[in-house]
């Protein structure tokens, strides 16, 4: 069976050869109640990406203060971290801080006051490792597995580990009997199997996934 990360991680991660100066925009869904209460209306928020020093690399204005007015419609919310006027995303931003965390504040108009919505939540680069028109070339040894961050090593283990629906079995026949060697139904991708008599691979039947 053939290893699951070497055939796949040099398809999810790239070495930017030509990058453009913004990266596309981020989509970020919140969740907005004051008091146990959902919110429903336009609202000011703030958004800014910080490392896990609490150093801010990204804010949608100029300053803590700049605010973008969102819809929230029983208190919930969407935006596009980058787009919908603010401040565009820096193309290399995930690439040199892997661990960024975004800070959300609202504005409350009852209070005049801005309230920072915690806990922050981190954001993940996988939409700008995906994009296919950045990628122009791997160097071969470039990217490990060690590179990757652990909760998507272990999301692409459950999606692509091959799985049988039943277990598989030895054959046996006497001599001159024919047999029909069927696999079971198999899920999940990069897999193979091969047919062997008497611990020799037959030839021909080898079966990739």
């Amino acid at each position: 069976m053939k290893s699951l990360f070497p055939n796949i991680l040099l398809s999810l991660l790239a070495a930017f050869a030509c990058v453009p100066a913004f990266a596309a925009p981020v989509t970020y869904t919140g969740k907005l109640a004051i008091e146990g209460v959902n919110y429903n209306g336009d609202a000011a928020f703030s958004f800014a990406l910080r490392d896990q020093n609490g150093t801010v690399h990204w804010r949608n204005g100029s300053n803590a203060e700049d605010s973008i007015n969102v819809p929230v419609e029983r208190g919930h919310y969407v935006v596009y971290l980058g787009g919908q006027g603010m401040n565009p995303l820096p193309a290399n931003l995930f690439l040199d801080h892997p661990a960024l965390y975004l800070q959300v504040r609202f504005f409350r108009l009852d209070t005049g006051q801005w309230v920072h919505l915690q806990p922050d939540q981190r954001i993940y680069s996988a939409p700008h490792a995906l994009t296919a028109e950045l990628a122009k070339a791997v160097r071969p040894g470039a990217v490990t597995e060690g590179m990757l961050d652990p909760v998507l090593k272990a999301h692409l283990a459950l999606v692509l580990k091959p799985k049988f629906a039943s277990p598989l079995a030895d054959y046996v026949a006497r001599p001159g009997q024919s047999v029909v060697l069927q696999a079971p139904s198999t899920s999940g991708a990069y897999y193979s199997y091969q047919w062997k008599k008497d611990g020799a691979p037959i030839a021909g039947p080898r079966v990739p996934g």
